[in-house]
């Protein structure tokens, strides 16, 4: 602010010594006001106006147009009053010096003049005149020129263009001011023809201003088009609400989003809204997509997740949470390498000096390796009285997954050369060779040559597919079967021994050990992870009634071995059926018809039923046996309360939500026999 207020100051001194040099001129006398004094006090006028201009493009940068000295106009009036001024002074004519006169000199006489031409001094003065007031009205429109040029420049920030529109217009606008400028300057330069250096110098410094303020302008603007065209497409990670995620991805997202001039608010939080899950997706999920929300839904986030001591302590729970090694395993060996070197990276990017924690996080660590691992790196040390070297550590660390890395291929090698040697299983015209559940098929053609065929191409062609064990179809492996997928746990591992497949990578690889490094995802312990409910389950030989969150398949299995009987043994079987009084959440009551079996271990409504009742429900997953003759699927569980119809007999009961409980009833139709105790009887 001091710049400010000593450029005005200076301008207010510029201005009152105009006026002052006015002041002086009117008081000298006449006989003072000869040539060279009117052009002293021109050149002092002049020396003025132009401290004065300069002075005002300063301030004109300063950004302060909302002072008094823009507001006012006081650049256009003290202007108006130099050129006045200049005027008066420029066309003040001074007196001739009066000469002694000479008796004996004789008058001059006048030289011949041709007809039609005035006398050289009268028409010298004239043209003069015209000459001198010509420039002078050129220069005054060059003026206005360049006030209106700077005027365009000093709106212009480029910092807070970004659209390609905005661009054009401001070259346009900037062209426009200077083609008007550069057209009147030629016209003077041939009048003035290089008299008026302080003319020459103004217009020079505006021919800066212009190509600086071009040169500008095109940069920024071939950068953001350079940056549209060119950059990458950067695939932003999801964020799931884990503040150990969240430095990375607000790095990335601010980087390619956030910082990306070519995107709109609008789409800065369409594509925040989509890279968001869990708990940040529900922080946002009340915001409409809109430019005004963007920076709300962005402050919300960086609100909750930009917190380091939380950050902090979800990355020291890592550490602590990496699983106990079983055995020299790859996997487990690589993982925890990089979780605990990720993990101190991003510590350190909070400014935590952990070049002293060494020695507690080795004693940590080792207590997570198995025996045989720790052994080694316990022999692997060069000085085991020293202070462990946490860099030593993670050396080791790689270096051993990467020797189990390179072992495994070679196993891998092995077994496919094993592999391609085993035997053909024939039929008529075909040849199938099966390993490991991939088939490949080949046609014998009639001359005798072998060839793999797809189509009618004589080409080689090898086509690789899995085959499901349990669909027997080539469309999917067990892993996508939707059979295997539905099927209860218990179900499921009992199917694989069944089919005598792997419980790791469920393949059947002959009963040979497996060489497959991965483990389940849940426990990390030796088995699929889609037999992990089954581990944790493990099968029992009799089962109570079941809880609320899951449906034994255990308890199940007699109803459906009941129901299997009764179909071989008896054609036709009669259930019970009632109407009951079923209460909803206002009080009143629903009628609902029930199907009544003795031998069933749980209650059961339909989908339909549960919506018209509109109780509230828990959450529940299982898989329900001997309904339908088919396994169905839980949707949830609903406490209801029953009454009776004709007394006041009531019950409470837990009923599991399914889609469909039975098909259409009776499956047969049969003859109603006419007994006499059913005639008053309401029957469901």
């Amino acid at each position: 602010m001091s710049n400010t207020e000593d450029l005005l100051a200076t301008q207010e001194q510029i201005s009152a010594a105009i006026e002052q040099t006015y002041t002086n001129f009117k008081k000298d006398g006449a006989d003072r006001k000869t040539a060279e004094y009117i052009k002293r006090r021109l050149d002092t006028l002049d020396s003025y106006w132009h401290e004065y201009q300069t002075n005002h493009v300063k301030l004109c940068g300063l950004g302060i147009k909302s002072h008094s000295y823009f507001t006012s106009n006081q650049f256009e009036l003290t202007k108006d009053r130099f050129l006045n001024i200049r005027g008066v002074i420029e066309n003040y004519q001074p007196r001739e010096e009066s000469r002694p006169s000479t008796p004996l000199i004789k008058p001059a006489t006048p030289l011949a003049i041709p007809s039609g031409q005035p006398p050289l001094g009268q028409g010298s003065s004239a043209q003069s005149r015209g000459i001198n007031s010509k420039t002078d009205e050129m220069l005054r429109k060059q003026s206005s020129n360049f006030k209106a040029f700077e005027h365009t420049v000093s709106n212009i920030n480029i910092e807070q263009i970004s659209e390609k529109w905005e661009f054009d217009h401001l070259l346009r606008s900037i062209e426009t001011r200077w083609s008007a400028i550069d057209s009147a300057h030629w016209e003077l330069d041939s009048e003035l023809c290089g008299r008026d250096p302080k003319y020459e110098a103004t217009f020079f410094k505006y021919e800066k201003i212009y190509k600086d303020i071009i040169t500008s302008i095109n940069k920024k603007m071939w950068s953001v088009t350079h940056t549209e065209q060119s950059t990458p497409q950067l695939d932003v990670p999801n964020f799931s609400g884990n503040y150990h995620q969240w430095t990375s991805f607000k790095d990335l997202f601010t980087e390619s989003i956030h910082k990306n001039p070519t995107l709109s608010n609008a789409q800065k939080m369409q594509f925040l809204k989509s890279k968001v899950r869990g708990e940040a997706e529900r922080l946002i999920q009340h915001l409409s997509i809109s430019s005004d929300n963007y920076s709300i839904c962005w402050e919300i986030l960086n609100r909750r997740y930009n917190n380091n001591r939380l950050i902090l302590n979800s990355l020291i729970e890592l550490i602590l949470s990496i699983p106990v090694v079983p055995r020299s395993s790859l996997y487990h060996i690589k993982k925890m390498h990089d979780t605990v070197l990720e993990s101190l990276n991003a510590i350190r990017n909070l400014g935590i000096d952990v070049d002293a924690w060494d020695p507690l996080l080795i004693h940590l660590l080792c207590q997570k390796l198995d025996a045989e691992t720790h052994n080694e790196y316990i022999a692997s040390v060069k000085n085991p009285r020293d202070i462990p070297n946490l860099q030593e550590f993670l050396a080791y660390l790689e270096s051993t997954f990467t020797t189990l890395e390179s072992s495994s291929r070679k196993q891998i090698n092995k077994s496919m050369t094993r592999n391609s040697g085993q035997n053909y299983r024939t039929n008529p015209g075909h040849k199938y060779y099966t390993s490991n559940n991939i088939n490949v098929k080949q046609s014998t053609s009639t001359q005798g040559r072998s060839s793999l065929l797809l189509g009618n191409t004589k080409n080689v062609h090898l086509t690789k597919f899995y085959k499901c064990p349990i669909c027997k179809t080539n469309d999917h492996g067990i892993f996508y079967c939707q059979q295997f997928l539905q099927m209860s746990p218990v179900h499921k591992r009992r199917t694989v021994s069944k089919l005598n497949l792997c419980q790791n990578c469920l393949y059947c690889h002959q009963g040979k050990e497996c060489i497959s490094n991965k483990t389940c995802r849940e426990c990390n312990q030796m088995h699929n992870t889609l037999l992990h409910d089954a581990f944790v389950q493990p099968d029992q030989s009799s089962s109570a009634v079941p809880s609320k969150n899951t449906m034994k398949s255990e308890s199940t299995q007699a109803v459906r071995t009941n129901t299997h009987v009764s179909q071989q043994d008896i054609p036709e079987v009669l259930l019970a059926t009632a109407m009951v009084k079923v209460q909803t959440p206002d009080g009143s009551y629903l009628k609902m018809r029930a199907l009544l079996d003795q031998g069933s271990q749980a209650s059961l409504i339909t989908e339909n039923g549960a919506q018209l009742l509109g109780l509230p429900r828990q959450k529940c997953q299982g898989v329900i046996f001997g309904v339908g003759a088919k396994e169905s699927n839980c949707k949830g569980l609903m406490h209801i309360k029953c009454s009776a119809m004709n007394n006041s007999f009531d019950f409470d009961t837990d009923v599991y939500i399914m889609k469909n409980l039975i098909k259409n009833l009776p499956s047969h139709s049969f003859t109603k026999p006419a007994w006499s105790f059913l005639d008053n009887l309401t029957l469901a």
